[in-house]
């Protein structure tokens, strides 16, 4: 399970350092959204945009891009970041209680909770599919 944490936590640390790379007070609200460039030095960099070359086909789709708003990425990396290091303390660290069958529903649930999260980003590089068990 720890390899899984690991590699969980890198994923979350890229798309951490993603959203932080979005000036301050830069958001994304429609008409405005985000687009990656295929075209410049940027070598395929997300870049905002608003002006008419940047624009989406329908209303629907700047709304999905702008789902994804810096502060909406930061607040789920923060979230299952949260959620892992509670695993960690209490049923990989020092500070577990007890042991034995009092817990084992409780760790095979945030196993299972922990897996299907981490399942979302199996398209990433590292994933492993034993993890998907």
């Amino acid at each position: 399970m720890q390899d899984l944490i690991t590699w969980l936590r890198s994923v979350l640390r890229e798309d951490e350092i993603m959203a932080r790379a979005v000036p301050v007070n830069a958001r994304c609200v429609p008409p405005a959204h985000w687009s990656v460039s295929t075209y410049g030095p940027d070598k395929g960099r997300v870049v905002m945009g608003t002006a008419d070359d940047f624009a989406l086909p329908t209303p629907e789709h700047a709304q999905y891009v702008a789902r994804f708003d810096p502060a909406t990425v930061l607040a789920d990396v923060r979230a299952k970041g949260e959620l892992l290091s509670v695993y960690e303390m209490w049923f990989m660290g020092s500070s577990m209680p007890d042991s034995g069958e009092r817990y084992k529903g409780a760790v095979e649930g945030m196993e299972k909770a922990i897996r299907t999260f981490a399942s979302a980003y199996r398209h990433r590089p590292g994933w492993n599919t034993d993890w998907e068990k």
